[in-house]
């Protein structure tokens, strides 16, 4: 079920970051309560932008990324895949052979690390992983 709440917190904080608020699992229960019958973001919108956003992750990072230590770090992951997926929206040059230049900036930045590793689910700290994310990845190479 792991991957399942990966999923649904990417599109959650990918559509509605503006109305996080914790605890997270209320948040994600309220988007899908929102969104159930796909009338707000339909399914082929959901599709198209998790095929767009995990297949330039795999081309860039490889089929094992967003472990800061031997283990997946959802908070991690879901601000690596909402700042990819925003920067797609924004018509940004990003593509494999970037990315993980920008991933490894990432994980050189301490106040993202930081924001992946305490109070994940703090509303600020949740906004200022993402904000960092949406940043560096936007950046040109």
């Amino acid at each position: 079920m792991k991957d399942q709440e990966l999923i649904l917190r990417f599109f959650a904080l990918h559509f509605g970051l503006k109305a996080y608020q914790r605890p997270m699992k209320n948040f994600l229960n309220m988007f899908m309560l929102w969104n159930r019958n796909l009338d707000k973001i339909p399914a082929k919108g959901l599709e198209e932008i998790f095929k767009k956003t995990t297949q330039l992750i795999i081309e860039g990072l490889g089929e094992k990324p967003f472990r800061l230590v031997n283990q997946i770090n959802a908070a991690f992951a879901e601000a690596v895949m909402v700042g990819i997926a925003y920067n797609l929206n924004q018509n940004i040059a990003l593509v494999p052979e970037n990315l993980k230049s920008k991933y490894d900036i990432l994980l050189k930045d301490e106040q993202f690390i930081k924001a992946c590793s305490s109070n994940t689910s703090d509303e600020n700290t949740v906004r200022k992983r993402i904000d960092i994310s949406n940043r560096i990845l936007g950046e040109a190479p």
